[in-house]
């Protein structure tokens, strides 16, 4: 699930047109075109090589130069898309990628939790639940038959070698992410209408917020129950 489709879904459902309209991709015709001259240079280059030892050295190091320049030059094109829009449609962006790790926290910590199992290395009977690999959240068990403990944030245990198993807080996402999170548990419509209720408590807008988070709560209930949401047409919501 894009992050970029979630905003435009979220876009569509509040009517933010500036967003709905804004162009997400970049344009792949300057790429491709220097992609083709990059591999005629490279070809000619590969020609001139057989001429001279010298001349090899020269050209490898101008074609590695023009490489890394279009190498550049494609990554700027890719990083440059969110850079395009106008201040305020960034702003409406940017509130919405804010809605949406406010809403996968709340799902990932009251609704469909994410579960994870690590080993780890305890010295001195106290381990830093901090340095697990992902951001913890709950400790689910500690695969033994000794005692443990656990207080803020930290796990007291004899020391050795263990399994851990643990619900995690997924990473904050950004513009050009993607939630590969939840096992398909979570469809993109109920994550947007909880972004939708969000977006609009922020805004101001209660009583449209209310409703968009019944609709997110109902959402919730159906995914705990293995229930898919069907896939709906795109259209202004009421």
């Amino acid at each position: 699930m894009k992050i970029k489709d979630v905003i435009k879904k979220v876009a569509v459902m509040l009517q933010l047109n500036n967003v709905e309209e804004a162009d997400f991709e970049p344009d792949v015709n300057e790429t491709t075109q220097t992609e083709e001259v990059e591999t005629q240079e490279t070809e000619t280059t590969q020609e001139t090589i057989s001429e001279t030892t010298s001349e090899e050295t020269t050209e490898t190091e101008t074609t590695s130069e023009e490489t890394t320049e279009t190498t550049s030059e494609q990554e700027q094109t890719e990083t440059s898309v969110f850079d395009t829009f106008d201040t305020q449609t960034k702003r409406d962006i940017n509130l919405i990628i804010s809605c949406i790790n406010s809403v996968v926290c709340e799902i990932a910590t009251e609704h469909l939790f994410l579960k994870e199992t690590e080993s780890i290395e305890v010295g001195g009977g106290e381990f830093e639940l901090a340095n697990l690999s992902k951001s913890f959240h709950k400790l689910v068990k500690v695969n033994t038959t000794k005692k443990y403990s656990v207080k803020n944030e930290k796990l007291y245990i004899q020391d050795g070698r263990y399994d851990v198993t643990y619900y995690y807080i997924p990473d904050e996402y950004g513009f050009e992410d993607e939630i590969t999170e939840f096992s398909g548990r979570l469809s993109i419509y109920a994550l947007c209408f909880g972004v939708a209720g969000e977006y609009c408590l922020i805004s101001g807008n209660y009583s449209e917020s209310e409703m968009w988070n019944s609709r997110f709560e109902s959402a919730m209930q159906s995914a705990k129950r293995g229930v898919k949401i069907p896939n709906l047409k795109e259209r202004k919501w009421l």
